[in-house]
Order: C-alpha cells, then sequence, then structure tokens
C-alpha cells in the first residue's frame, strides 16, 4: 500500500504507571460515597485494562494469549453514576492484544481489498432518480416521527389520565396552523398535476416538452408527486405502517395508490413502455385529501375543546339513555361530568371503520381486475393498469366522509354553547328515536319570574313563602330558583319536607310542621275542595293551601324564547312524539300553544308519576356522554341533537358513496382497459370520475354551515 501508517506510542505519555495513576487519583476523590463492592470492581476492571495496554506496548510483534478474566464478585448492583468509568458488571465486548494485531496486520497488508477489485455497478435510471425522492421521504417521516414522539400516542392517552379540554385544544390548534400550511401547498401542486393531466389529452394548450414527449411528461408528475408525497408523509406513512401491520385501512389504499402511481411514472420516464399518463394526478389528489380530512379534524376539535374550556359554568351532558321507553334510546340532558368526552370525541369514525373492513377486498379486486385487464383484453402493462385501480380504489372522500361535515357543524355549535363528541356521540344521538323534554328547557330559570304576589294574613307572609318555596324546590320544578330568590329577599328559611306527593291533578302536597301543605294550580284546588276567590282570571299561578285554608297566591311569567320556539318546530320534524317530563304543573299543551305558537298534537305529556321518574334517569356516571351543552335552554340542546342527527345520516351516505364509487371507477378502469387507444385518456377521465364522487361531500358541508 502507498499509505504509511504510524502505530508507534508515546510510551511516556500512556505507560500502565501514567494510566494507573490517573485512574488511582480519580479512585481517591469518589471513594468517599462508593462502597466496598463497587471498590473491588472497579480495581479489577483496571488490572485487566492495565495488561491489555501493557500487552499493546511491550510486545507488538506477537500476538499473546488474552489474560484470564476474573471470577466476578457476586455483590449487589450499584447504582448508575455518570463519572465517565466503565462500569464492570454491564455486558462489554472483550477486546484483546491479539484484536489489536490483527487490524495492524490487516492495514498493513499490501494485499488490496477485495471491495476496491470489483467493477462499479452502473446505476439505472429507477434508481438515480427514486434514490433521492425516497431519501428526501425518508427524512421527513423522521421528523414527523420525532413530532409524534413529544405527544403520548393513542394507546398511552387512552392508558393514562385522560386530557383536559382546555390542553387538547391548544395541542390541535398547535397542529391546526402546520397542517393548514401544507394542506395549501399540497392542493396547488394538485391543481398542476390536474392541468397537466387534462391538457395532456388535448383540452388544454401545454407548452415546451410537456406537449409531445410523454417521458418528459412523466417524469414531472413524478416530481409534483414526490412533492405531494412530502406534504404528506403523515398519511404515507401511516398508511404504509397500517398495512405492515396487516391492520389496512383508507391510508393504506392511498399510499398503495401512490407507490405504484411512481413505478409507472418511472417506468414511462425510462422508456420501458408508453401507456399514456401515469396516475400521479389522481393519487396526488387522494393523499392531498387525506391531509385535508386531517385539517378538518382538527379544525374540528379546536372548536369542540374550545367549547367546554370556555364554559363559566359545568357543562350539561346530553346522553342516549335506554329503558326509558320499551326498545327505544332517548336522549335527554343530565348534570354529568364530562369525563370521558375528550377520548370519546378522538375515536374512529364510520368512514376509517368501513375502510378497514373493505380494504383488504378492494385490494385483492384490483389486482385480480389489473390482471385480466392487462391479460385478456391486451391493455398494456400490468403496472400501469395496477395503479388505475388502485388510484381508483383510494376515493377522494374516503377519509373526510365525516371529518369534513363534522368541522362545518362544530364551527357553529361552538357559537350556541354545544360540543358533539365525535362520531360515537353523532351514532349515540342518531339512532335515538325519542327526545326528553324538562321544565327547565322549556323555561331557564331567567325566563321565569313573580308578578305578584297575594298572602292571607300580613303576618303569615313569612310562613307562607318558606312553605310555598320548600315544598316547591322539594319538587325540583323549574320554579325553584325563582322562588329561592323570594325566601332569600324575605329572609325565610327552608323547612323539612316530609312524606312528599304528587298528584295528577296537577299539584303537590306534604307535611311541613306537622301541618298539611298543599301547592297547585287553580284545577288542583278545584278537585280537592279548596274554594278560590270569585273573579280571578290567574291562568299561570300558583295556590298554597295550608291546613286546608287558601293561604297565599303566586302569579308567575313565564318568558317565551325564540330558541326554544325554534327547537320545538326541529321536534316536530325529527323526533316523534317527543316526551315532556316537565314538574311544573302549570306547563301544559295549551300553555305551550299559546306561548310558542306551535302544534302541540304530537307532543307527548305522562302522568305525572312517570314524569318524575323519565326526568329522574340519566344521572348514572357510567353513561357516555354523546354531547355536551354550556348554555340552559332547549335551544342549544336541541340544535346539538338535531345536528348529531344530521351527521350521523350524512356520514352514512358519504361512507356509501365512497365505497361504491370505489367499485365504479375499478369498473370504469376496466371498461376503458377493453377498448382501443384509451390509455391516453385513461388518467383524465378517471380523475374527472373522482372529482365528480367529491362534490356530494362538498354540497353537504357547505349547507351544513
Amino acid at each position: 500500500m502507498d499509505n504509511n501508517f504510524d502505530f508507534s506510542l508515546d510510551t511516556e505519555q500512556f505507560s500502565l504507571e501514567a494510566i494507573l495513576a490517573e485512574y488511582r487519583a480519580e479512585e481517591d476523590t469518589k471513594s468517599a460515597y462508593r462502597t466496598t463492592a463497587e471498590q473491588q470492581s472497579r480495581s479489577i476492571m483496571i488490572e485487566a485494562l492495565g495488561d491489555t495496554i501493557s500487552a499493546c506496548i511491550e510486545e507488538p510483534e506477537t500476538a499473546p494469549q488474552p489474560a484470564p478474566q476474573p471470577e466476578p464478585v457476586k455483590e449487589p448492583e450499584p447504582e448508575p453514576i455518570s463519572d465517565g468509568f466503565i462500569d464492570p458488571n454491564e455486558e462489554y465486548e472483550t477486546y484483546s492484544a491479539a484484536d489489536f494485531e490483527q487490524l495492524r496486520f490487516e492495514l498493513e497488508s499490501d494485499e488490496p481489498p477485495r471491495h476496491k477489485s470489483r467493477p462499479p455497478r452502473k446505476k439505472s435510471l429507477g434508481e438515480t432518480v427514486m434514490t433521492p425522492i425516497l431519501a428526501l421521504l425518508a427524512v421527513a417521516a423522521e421528523k414527523y416521527q420525532k413530532q409524534l414522539n413529544m405527544t403520548p400516542s393513542a394507546e398511552a392517552v387512552y392508558e393514562g389520565p385522560e386530557m383536559a379540554p382546555k390542553k387538547a385544544a391548544r395541542l390541535y390548534a398547535m397542529q391546526l396552523n402546520r397542517i393548514s400550511i401544507r394542506c395549501l401547498a399540497a392542493t396547488f401542486i394538485c391543481l398542476l398535476l390536474t392541468y397537466i393531466t387534462f391538457a395532456y389529452t388535448g383540452f388544454l394548450p401545454l407548452a415546451g416538452a410537456l406537449g409531445h414527449s410523454g417521458k418528459a411528461s412523466a417524469l414531472v408528475c413524478l416530481i409534483l408527486m414526490a412533492s405531494v408525497m412530502y406534504m404528506c408523509v403523515d398519511v404515507f406513512t401511516t398508511g404504509i405502517y397500517s398495512l405492515l401491520r396487516f391492520r389496512p385501512g383508507a391510508e393504506s389504499l392511498i399510499s398503495l395508490s401512490c407507490l405504484l402511481s411512481m413505478a409507472d411514472a418511472v417506468l414511462v420516464a425510462a422508456g420501458k413502455m408508453d401507456n399514456g399518463l401515469p396516475l400521479c394526478a389522481v393519487s396526488a389528489w387522494s393523499l392531498c385529501m387525506g391531509l385535508w380530512s386531517s385539517r378538518f379534524t382538527c379544525s374540528a376539535m379546536v372548536s369542540t375543546f374550545k367549547t367546554l374550556a370556555e364554559a363559566k359554568k359545568a357543562p350539561m351532558a346530553i346522553t342516549a339513555e335506554p329503558g326509558i321507553v320499551e326498545d327505544a334510546y332517548c336522549v335527554l340532558k343530565a348534570e354529568l361530568p364530562i369525563e370521558g368526552f375528550v377520548r370519546r370525541t378522538e375515536s374512529a369514525d364510520l368512514g376509517e371503520i368501513a375502510h378497514i373492513v373493505a380494504a383488504p377486498f378492494l385490494i385483492v379486486a384490483a389486482f385480480v381486475l389489473a390482471i385480466v385487464a392487462s391479460v385478456k383484453f391486451g391493455a398494456g402493462s400490468f403496472i400501469h393498469i395496477f395503479s388505475a385501480m388502485m388510484a381508483a380504489a383510494a376515493g377522494f372522500g374516503s377519509l373526510t366522509a365525516f371529518s369534513m361535515p363534522w368541522c362545518a357543524a362544530s364551527k357553529r355549535l361552538h357559537a350556541i354553547g354545544g360540543a358533539l363528541a365525535g362520531y360515537e356521540g353523532c351514532a349515540d344521538i342518531g339512532t335515538a328515536r325519542r327526545f326528553v323534554v324538562l321544565d327547565r328547557d322549556l323555561f331557564p330559570p331567567h325566563t321565569i319570574s313573580l308578578d305578584k304576589i297575594q298572602i292571607n294574613g300580613k303576618d303569615r307572609s313569612e310562613k307562607v313563602i318558606g312553605y310555598t318555596g320548600s315544598l316547591i324546590c322539594a319538587s325540583g320544578c323549574a320554579l325553584s330558583s325563582a322562588f329561592t330568590k323570594l325566601m332569600q329577599k324575605n329572609n325565610c328559611v327552608m323547612s323539612k319536607v316530609e312524606e312528599f306527593k304528587h298528584h295528577e291533578g296537577g299539584g303537590i302536597m306534604a307535611q311541613i310542621n306537622n301541618e298539611e301543605v298543599l301547592v297547585g294550580s287553580s284545577g288542583f284546588m278545584s278537585l280537592m275542595g279548596i274554594r278560590l276567590p270569585i273573579g280571578l282570571t290567574a291562568k299561570n299561578a300558583v295556590f298554597t293551601v295550608i291546613n286546608g285554608e287558601l293561604a297565599g297566591i303566586f302569579h308567575i311569567s313565564y318568558t317565551p324564547t325564540s330558541s326554544v320556539q325554534r327547537a320545538l318546530e326541529i321536534l316536530l320534524r325529527d323526533y316523534k312524539f317527543p316526551i315532556f317530563a316537565v314538574r311544573d304543573f302549570n306547563i301544559n299543551p295549551m300553555m305551550i300553544r299559546q306561548k310558542f305558537k306551535v302544534v302541540t298534537d304530537d307532543f307527548e305529556f305522562p302522568t305525572f308519576t312517570e314524569r318524575y321518574r323519565v326526568s329522574s334517569i340519566g344521572h348514572d356516571e357510567a353513561s357516555p356522554i354523546a354531547a355536551a351543552v354550556t348554555r340552559h335552554g332547549l335551544g342549544a340542546m336541541v340544535e346539538c341533537a338535531d345536528s348529531a342527527r344530521r351527521l350521523y345520516r350524512i356520514t352514512r351516505l358519504l361512507v356509501i358513496i365512497s365505497l361504491v364509487s370505489a367499485v365504479l371507477g375499478m369498473a370504469l378502469v376496466l371498461v376503458l382497459c377493453s377498448g382501443e387507444a384509451v390509455s391516453a385518456a385513461l388518467a383524465s377521465r378517471l380523475l374527472l370520475f373522482m372529482l365528480l364522487s367529491l362534490v356530494p361531500a362538498l354540497a353537504i358541508s357547505y349547507s351544513l354551515r
């Protein structure tokens, strides 16, 4: 060899005595806190190191036998100390002087290495083009994986405590800004690919070599699609990872489509085949729509979690409960903690679940149809036909069936204080056939007030107000807030209510301080034989009777709101026979008809016994939360339920459209391949078909705004 390697060592600098002195000096400074076992282990290591260095310095020409290893002393494991010393208890490879001699012999040998004698292998065009592209994707995937490692994985999130809505909203907002920029860049590149695809068949002008060279067009399409893959690397890597786990889904269909389109483009650019323009535009659009789906999901998450984080009071939970009526789930609102809401919101939607089931069948069908088209019809290259089949199977709306309309609905619900718990919450509400309405939903506390109070006897006002307020609060109706304020204003105390009963005639009764107290409407007083003042015209009033004597009359004012009126109209449209489990005896069908101007023929007002039973259901903390509202009243509740019901139906429709479009797209490719001279128009016609299949999702999402 021409190079001279000098392996001479400075024995003074690397002498055994100097090394041992250095180790012993450091050992003395740290021996104060080390145990006896540590000192013995380190002395053994120092002796072994000294024997090895002495063999290298004193006998360089011969290969001495390796020094026998001392038997390790079985002592308790010391605590790790990062002081630069080697822990002898750890397992390391043992190097001896023979290893150093062998290294010198190989380096000083005049025989040229074998790898230099081999002639350099000439790289193909495919390797030259694909190597930098795959390297770029690998770097992007590594960066994306590092970002994922900063946040807990899905499995870790479900195992540990649930994230607070405020923190979840902040994390999704950070991701939203980054994804939005990538979406815009990927969409712009896809538009360029769309123009090239349609211009290649002569519909649009195409300048330069793109207008007459198929190789140049394929190479440009390959570069543009690789750029889209770089922008959407998270979607691509997710699909590959799911495919390697033998659980392919929608992302796996997209990733396979991109790989096959790249292979097709490489073959066309290399001149191996000429079957028209590769399907790069279709695959790039599928990948871009997958990234847009992530953007829609992040936006919906931000709006949903911000609604809960900005709530001044504890949100009310909306659940779908069984057991209220036979063979039907009922939607009702209850005061429940919202634990588990964030996890349910992040669960998989129907589109993801459906494509996990359908993806294996679509892959097999695309492979079989590609073989049929390339063999029976002689349609050209198998890779080109297979890429077209997979491009048709990876529909544009496979991942946006739920995320796109949910993004539109969540922003509208955020304005009214409503939040949906993802697709699972929509499914719970969407499958429910009955709706429970409470008196607090019809008339929130701020819409009820006391107009006039009539007390029989001036010295009895404190007693009458106290008895009436205590009995009203015990009933749990919507009048409790108004009477509580009245009691506080008149310095009345809450009395103990015993033997509480509710009457089907529209009243309640109990024993307070060994006195019989009746509270109810005028009709209830007539049924109980209580004589009312002549000429009394109060329709909405609370009458109090103590020991058979009329003690007080409280005139109530109910203020209707437009949001409740609209909610009642939605109930009449969407639900059959909503259940009015109202405990306020003044609220009846006639009153609702007069206050809200709606038809009440289909409204179900059960008996008071049934009302109390139904209105007490839903306080089980184990009930899964379907939605949450931060505002009182029926408006926000019905808006959430109506949006969930519509999203559930829309998602099912869009998933069906996506799967049917995938099947029809593969059939279209098979038909086009069976004709003559259609390979040039295959990419443009399939792209047009795929874009048209996305129109229903765009139209429905726009209408939800």
